[in-house]
């Protein structure tokens, strides 16, 4: 059996922040065995041995070339803040939860959140995004595991509820996807989908007062909703929160991933900066450029500490539906119009994350993109479709950094 090529389409990038490098590894994971797009896994005839160890590799594999990658920064295994695992089919995920326990080692988690939500006709067994900061030695830097008295303890699934990083007048956190559980895990709320999210929404605020801050120092959210109605109670959520305050991007999924019926009606991605308690944060949010296609949903939100100032922005898409070429032209068009606007080159560019609801738009994003940008920073996903895009297959997120 051969080993199972998770480096195939890997893409990493290293940002210069000063008293920190950040490490950013995308598009991690192996094909299916077998795997055309769309094409047939091992039959149920095939050993379940066989499944096992293919699947036991690749997490092996999967973990090896983080922590390669991250030593080529000068860092490790657990320079890590941020996992984003996606996975379709012959992904272990017990089997994962029990090796980085291992290499973590004592003391030690990544925020990760993990849903199945790649496209039925990926050919990919998973894609893992992750996020990690490597000290420089030019500063003072920190990295801790932050467990939240109001939040619900993570170590059973050998992942952080949150990681703080602190550096350049800033404390960093991110916190793994965030659900109504009570404290021994049980889901609240079931059959009443508004109040749970309403729970969800607390609990962000509760931690960001915990740590010291507001809702304003909440700079990204991911959701991920049952269904198009969910994401629309959860941008309403969203709305009542931050109203006259700096809002977070959002990078919306609507596409069912929880069950039917389900007990969970969303996951939230959450990711934050605050001040270290010596230097103030300066929480804006500014206005997109006016020649983007689509402007709904969009805005550019700046998070300016001592030395750095950190950049989103999310859900660039195309005006209206087209060809995969057509609506993968529109985005590329879009993000150089948010990079000259904000005054930022390739340099600049930490982290470009795609969603893409068929195979098609996925490689005509890379295509379109790959003019302008550097591929190292994109992170492509082949999800389910979007119903909230009306057609269109193809949103766009942006991370980036201005050193001051």
């Amino acid at each position: 059996m051969d080993r199972p090529d998770v480096r195939h389409q890997m893409g990493s990038r290293i940002t210069d922040w000063g008293d920190a490098l950040r490490i950013d590894l995308n598009q991690l994971g192996a094909l299916l065995p077998g795997g055309d797009p769309g094409g047939e896994t091992w039959s149920e005839e095939t050993s379940e041995a066989l499944r096992n160890n293919w699947s036991e590799s690749q997490n092996l594999e999967l973990c090896d070339a983080m922590a390669s990658f991250a030593k080529e920064a000068g860092g490790d295994f657990r320079s890590y803040v941020e996992w984003t695992v996606l996975h379709n089919r012959l992904y272990d995920g017990t089997h994962m939860r029990d090796l980085r326990r291992e290499r973590f080692g004592p003391g030690h988690r990544a925020s990760i959140t993990t849903l199945g939500w790649l496209h039925p006709e990926s050919s990919l067994s998973t894609c893992i995004q992750a996020v990690g900061y490597v000290p420089t030695g030019n500063g003072s830097f920190k990295q801790e595991v932050w467990q939240p008295e109001c939040l619900y303890d993570t170590e059973f699934m050998a992942l952080a509820p949150s990681v703080i990083t602190t550096f350049g007048g800033a404390r960093q956190i991110h916190i793994s996807g965030l659900v109504a559980w009570d404290n021994e895990i049980n889901p609240l709320y079931v059959g009443d989908p508004e109040r749970q999210i309403q729970h969800v929404f607390d609990l962000i605020r509760e931690i960001f007062e915990e740590a010291g801050g507001t809702l304003s120092d909440v700079t990204r959210l991911r959701p991920f909703a049952h269904s198009t109605e969910i994401a629309g109670l959860i941008r309403s959520r969203i709305g009542e929160c931050w109203k006259g305050i700096p809002a977070p991007t959002v990078m919306m999924s609507d596409s069912q991933s929880f069950g039917n019926p389900p007990k969970l009606y969303t996951e939230i991605q959450v990711m934050g900066v605050l001040s270290d308690g010596d230097s103030v944060v300066v929480q804006e949010e500014r206005p997109a450029p006016e020649v983007l296609p689509d402007r709904d949903c969009l805005m550019v939100r700046s998070s300016t500490s001592r030395d750095w100032e950190m950049v989103h922005l999310a859900e660039l898409r195309p005006a209206e539906p087209g060809s995969p070429k057509h609506e993968a032209a529109q985005v590329a068009y879009a993000m150089e119009a948010v990079l000259a606007d904000e005054g930022l080159s390739n340099d600049d560019l930490c982290l470009v994350l795609a969603y893409a609801s068929s195979p098609e738009s996925a490689e005509a994003f890379k295509m379109g993109a790959s003019g302008p940008f550097d591929l190292e920073t994109l992170h492509i996903l082949t999800c389910p479709e979007m119903p909230e895009l009306k057609g269109r297959s193809i949103k766009v997120e942006m991370t980036a950094r201005k050193m001051r």
